[in-house]
C-alpha cells in the first residue's frame, strides 16, 4: 500500500484527486493540504510514500516546496494547469506531470510510475540488510593471503597461529608451512564458533610481534 497526500488550494481539484485515490486500490490517502505550509507541518507528523502537488498557490508554489522534499524517501507527482513549468517540475525530481484537467487514465498511469520508482529504491527492512550480528554475517571459512608472488587460500580451520613480524605477517598452517606475506599490520583472526570469525588489528612493532594459538 502507498500512502498519499495532496496539496491544492483549488477545493474541486482536491475533490477530483481524493475520488481518484479512492478508485486506486494501492493507494491509502493520508491527509489533504491546501497550502504548501500546512502540508510542511502535516508530512513531519505523517510522511507519506507519495505527493500530489500543486505548483501555484498563495505563499509558497510547489516547486519551491518540492525542493525541501527529501525525494528519496517521498515520490512527486505535480498536478497544474501551467505546462511551463514542467522542465522545472522534472528538475526536483518528480515522477510525472499531470496537466489539469487530469484524466483518471493519466493518473494511473503517473502512479504506476510512481510504484516502480518506491519499489526501485525501498530501503531494506531491518533484518534483510547485513549486519555484524552472528545471525546475519556471511559464512566465512577463509582468506588469501601473498606469498611467493602468489595468492594461497587458507582455511581458518588449518592455521595453528599468525605472527606480526614487523612489516610481514607469518602464518603457520597444521601441515607445518610458513607463509609470509608484506603487511601493515599484523591481523589476528580469532574464532568466536564454529560458524562465524573476527579480525582484530595491531600494529606491529619492531621488537615485539603478536601470536594467536588455537
Amino acid at each position: 500500500m502507498i500512502t498519499c497526500a495532496i496539496v491544492d488550494d483549488e477545493p474541486l481539484a482536491v475533490s477530483l484527486l481524493q475520488s481518484y485515490v479512492q478508485r486506486t486500490p494501492v493507494l491509502q490517502l493520508a491527509g489533504t493540504y491546501h497550502n504548501a505550509i500546512e502540508a510542511m507541518a502535516g508530512l513531519q507528523r505523517e510522511p507519506v510514500d507519495l505527493l500530489f502537488l500543486d505548483i501555484q498557490m498563495p505563499e509558497w508554489n510547489g516547486l519551491d516546496f518540492a525542493r525541501v522534499i527529501d525525494t528519496s524517501r517521498t515520490c512527486i507527482i505535480f498536478t497544474t494547469a501551467f505546462s511551463q513549468y514542467a522542465p522545472d517540475g522534472y528538475k526536483v525530481n518528480a515522477v510525472d506531470y499531470l496537466l489539469k484537467p487530469i484524466a483518471y487514465t493519466d493518473f494511473a498511469s503517473a502512479v504506476a510510475r510512481a510504484q516502480k520508482h518506491l519499489a526501485e529504491h525501498a530501503r531494506p527492512v531491518d533484518g534483510d540488510a547485513l549486519s555484524c550480528s552472528p545471525q546475519t554475517q556471511p559464512d566465512i571459512d577463509s582468506i588469501f593471503v601473498k606469498s611467493d608472488y602468489k595468492q594461497l587460500r587458507i582455511r581458518f580451520s588449518d592455521i595453528l597461529y599468525i605472527e606480526g613480524l614487523k612489516d610481514y605477517v607469518k602464518s603457520t598452517s597444521c601441515s607445518s608451512r610458513a607463509l609470509c606475506s608484506a603487511s601493515s599490520a599484523c591481523v589476528v583472526w580469532r574464532r568466536n564458533s564454529p560458524r562465524t570469525s573476527s579480525a582484530a588489528c595491531t600494529a606491529p612493532s619492531s621488537s615485539t610481534w603478536s601470536a594467536l594459538r588455537w
